[in-house]
């Protein structure tokens, strides 16, 4: 099932979404960042605050160099980088 959150969200709001839907993979796109030091310190945050089951997938165009690194934590610049995480994935209808 896929579930879209919307744009330009709070971090507190994708944490909550992520949580509710018990989500196993988040995909993340730092498109449009007003201000970078908050986006980190609020992935940051979420990264905590979200099940450690969960993958998260980040993209766009202004992705952020200082991220934290997680074997949960998956950069993927294009669609064939996408690809090639989920084929390495445990399938989502096994669990």
């Amino acid at each position: 099932m896929i579930d879209l959150v919307g744009s330009s969200l709070p971090f507190s709001t994708l944490t909550a979404a992520a949580k509710q839907q018990n989500t196993r993979l988040f995909w993340l796109s730092f498109s449009h960042v007003a201000n970078i030091d908050d986006s980190v310190s609020g992935f940051v945050e979420f990264l905590a605050d979200t099940p450690q089951t969960m993958h998260v997938v980040l993209g766009g165009q202004q992705l952020p160099t200082g991220l934290p690194q997680s074997d949960r934590v998956h950069r993927c610049t294009d669609l064939g980088s996408l690809r090639t995480l989920l084929e390495t994935l445990k399938p989502f209808d096994a669990a």
